[in-house]
């Protein structure tokens, strides 16, 4: 592994002022002022939080998948039982005028 040096530059600028706030954060939460600790502590957290998105990302793309599905599955048969109780409501119609005929 070769070792290459990082400079940290314009951090004092504006654009980057949300860096310079998260690595004041994760100094004074974790690493009483070492700078250096605080970026290598980030970039390693990045890494596994985004193999956690990553994770996250495809589980919520299989559950949206089901959910559509049993959506899908759910609208079925609630158009099948509509079609029953029409069914059985033009059965009750007939019945009814049969019975009163009588």
């Amino acid at each position: 592994m070769e070792l290459k040096i990082i400079n940290l530059r314009d951090l004092d600028s504006r654009e980057n002022q949300d860096i310079v706030e998260i690595i004041n954060d994760v100094m004074r939460q974790k690493y009483q002022h070492s700078a250096n600790k605080a970026v290598q502590h980030i970039i390693r957290t990045y890494k596994r939080q985004e193999s956690e998105i990553n994770k996250l990302r495809t589980e919520l793309q299989k559950l949206k998948k089901e959910s559509e599905q049993s959506q899908k599955e759910q609208s079925e048969t609630i158009k099948e039982l509509l079609s029953a109780i029409e069914g059985f409501n033009k059965f009750l119609t007939v019945a009814n005028k049969m019975k009163s005929r009588k």
